[in-house]
């Protein structure tokens, strides 16, 4: 199936999933209804909207000549087609009247098929509990009416678990589903379980081996149906193998079945598919740098996905715009869009997005040379990073959990059919063992990694000074001190300079402590910022901030100074509750063959002195009097 969600991309082909179960063979008058309706859901998947269209026409004839079974096989061909699209509230109105006919007709194999349909539809809408009781309904039904819907009865609920977010639940189902299709030897049933076990594994959160796992998973899909008989599903195949190459970095592949997914969509007359499609061919284009091709396949699948999609797709498009525009250096339309994300942000609950936003922000603001703003931005996408590989981690653990317990069952499947039931129940308790001895050390490897990054997060933390964020003292000096061994090595002197903010006791004794602890984060950070990536800044002491700057000349230090001193005279102390600007002084000092680095610090500490007494907001440079 071919559709554009967000979570399972053919989640309405939910609705119809047993229906392909008619395919298997029943005996006696079973085996002719099973070859009816096989036929009936070749020609929709084939091309859904003329099957609809053609089915209305009957669905009028069979009502003016009161015929019912016509009229339940029209309805059914018209549930079947619309699934295919976006149509899940009017589809269930047309299910509830096939229901209902196929209850006053007597026909179970209709009934339970047409249960299955509903709650695949109510789950597209999110109504999850209704959902569940359908398909409760549609597997009791099952076992006395049409066996072969079972496996379809397990891969529909992993969708519907999927689509909620329960990955370990919708793997495990999806495994069922697998098994018992692979046993009734339904190919269309074991297509639609891989397709679901390949969507989990190539989530934006999934390792590269995962993909890669993934890509392989859509591959055999694609094997186990006929494409040319099973188009719409093909389709989604395609589109999704291509987003799991998209994904993986493979933009030469991942077009070509991207294409090759929207020339079906085309064929099938699904626009909305093939929308979603050209969004990814945009995000591909983006990838391969070219922003224009990017852009014109946004303008061909906005109208429809602003017209049927929710706040998450338009959010999405209006990301992509502005990172296309800025790429093409259109910064005010990139920001325009940015602020129209901006307000689709509060409607939407889902961490990727926020990652996907604040990266946007960040590389925006930062071509628009508004660094405090992409500053902001950058503190954001790592807090939203942080959020999503956490959640990743919990559901990886569940999952890993629910694959373990799916492994388990496939070994007791394979024991039941080989071995006696006493043989069978040693071997379960041995796995169950094993399973747990495995988890165990999982657990412990967790507990144990979780504990090494701790301690390296607060080894971190001592060389860092708490209130700046800025290298301490010890820190700063040590890379003083590589960069001075290396200096032989350089084309230039290494130099060394020290920062002090002017009347700094002054403004702790007029405004209070806590000021001046706001003016030593705002110097620190508008320093850190002004000078070069190949500069380090530390707090050395109090006010006083050491600078180590490797190759950098005598006719540097003009240009540096005054950029670290437009930098400072930005600060707005008005928002501190300082009536006066801030202002520093500054000592440099270079290096010479065979001096310490004592004697270096001693150097621009006197120049540093010289500075404060020569009137401040200045910079000296050490000279020897000599």
């Amino acid at each position: 199936m071919c559709s554009p969600k967000s979570h399972a991309p053919e989640g309405r082909l939910r609705r119809i999933a047993a229906i392909a179960a008619f395919m298997a063979a029943f005996s006696g008058q079973a085996q002719a209804l099973a070859s009816e309706l096989d036929a009936l859901w070749r020609q929709a998947n084939f091309a859904p909207r003329a099957v609809v269209e053609q089915a209305q026409i009957e669905l009028s004839r069979a009502r003016q000549r009161q015929e019912l079974k016509a009229q339940l096989i029209s309805l059914t061909k018209i549930v079947v087609g619309r699934s295919e699209f976006d149509e899940s509230e009017q589809s269930i109105s047309d299910i509830d009247q096939a229901l209902g006919l196929s209850r006053d007709l007597k026909e179970s194999d209709y009934e339970c098929q047409l249960i299955l349909v509903k709650a695949g539809t109510l789950s597209d809408l999110q109504r999850f509990v209704e959902a569940r009781k359908l398909y409760a309904e549609a597997a009791a039904l099952a076992l006395t009416s049409c066996p072969q819907v079972a496996s379809r009865v397990a891969v529909a609920e992993a969708w519907t678990e999927f689509s909620r977010g329960n990955i370990a639940a919708a793997t495990v189902k999806f495994s069922d589903g697998y098994r018992t299709a692979d046993q009734l030897e339904d190919h269309w049933a074991k297509s639609d379980a891989l397709n679901g076990m390949a969507n989990i594994a190539i989530r934006p959160q999934s390792s590269p081996n995962e993909r890669a796992r993934g890509i392989g998973l859509f591959r055999q899909a694609l094997a186990a149906i006929d494409e040319h008989v099973y188009r719409s599903h093909a389709c989604t195949l395609h589109f999704r193998l291509g987003t799991a190459l998209l994904r993986s970095g493979d933009l030469k592949a991942a077009r070509e079945e991207l294409n090759r997914a929207l020339v079906t969509a085309n064929e099938i007359g699904n626009p909305l598919t093939a929308a979603a499609i050209r969004y990814n061919l945009a995000q591909l284009s983006l990838d391969e740098k070219a922003p224009q091709d990017s852009l014109r396949e946004l303008e061909l699948a906005e109208p429809f996905i602003t017209s049927k999609g929710g706040p998450q797709k338009r959010f999405r498009i209006l990301v992509l715009r502005a990172q296309a525009m800025s790429m093409l250096g259109q910064v005010a339309e990139a920001q325009q869009a940015l602020d129209a994300a901006r307000e689709l942000r509060s409607q939407i609950k889902i961490r990727e997005r926020d990652v996907e936003f604040h990266a946007a922000a960040a590389t925006i603001f930062e071509q628009s040379n508004e660094f405090a703003q992409a500053y902001k931005e950058m503190q954001k996408l790592r807090n939203a990073e942080r959020d999503v590989a956490i959640a990743a981690k919990e559901t990886q653990e569940a999952e890993l959990r629910a694959r373990f317990d799916a492994d388990r069952k496939d070994r007791e499947f394979a024991l039941l059919s080989a071995q006696s039931r006493a043989a069978q129940s040693r071997q379960l308790l041995l796995i169950g063992g094993l399973v747990f001895t495995v988890l165990f050390l999982l657990l412990l490897a967790l507990v144990v990694r979780l504990q090494l990054k701790q301690k390296r997060n607060l080894s971190r933390l001592a060389f860092r000074d708490e209130l700046t964020s800025l290298p301490n003292r010890r820190s700063i000096l040590e890379r003083a001190r590589r960069a001075h061994a290396l200096k032989n090595d350089l084309t230039a002197p290494m130099t060394l300079g020290l920062l002090d903010i002017d009347h700094f006791k002054r403004i702790n004794d007029t405004y209070g402590h806590d000021v001046g602890d706001a003016v030593l984060r705002r110097v620190a950070e508008a320093a850190a910022k002004a000078l070069r990536s190949s500069d380090s800044l530390g707090r050395y002491g109090g006010e006083e901030f050491l600078m180590v700057l490797p190759q950098c000349h005598r006719t540097d230090l003009s240009t540096i100074f005054m950029r670290l001193r437009a930098a400072v005279q930005a600060i707005n102390t008005q928002e501190l509750g300082i009536d006066r600007p801030v202002t520093f002084s500054m000592g440099i000092a270079f290096a010479n063959v065979g001096q310490s680095i004592d004697d270096l610090l001693k150097e621009a500490d006197e120049a540093l002195y010289r500075a404060k007494r020569n009137g401040r907001d200045r910079m000296e440079v050490w000279e020897d009097p000599a």
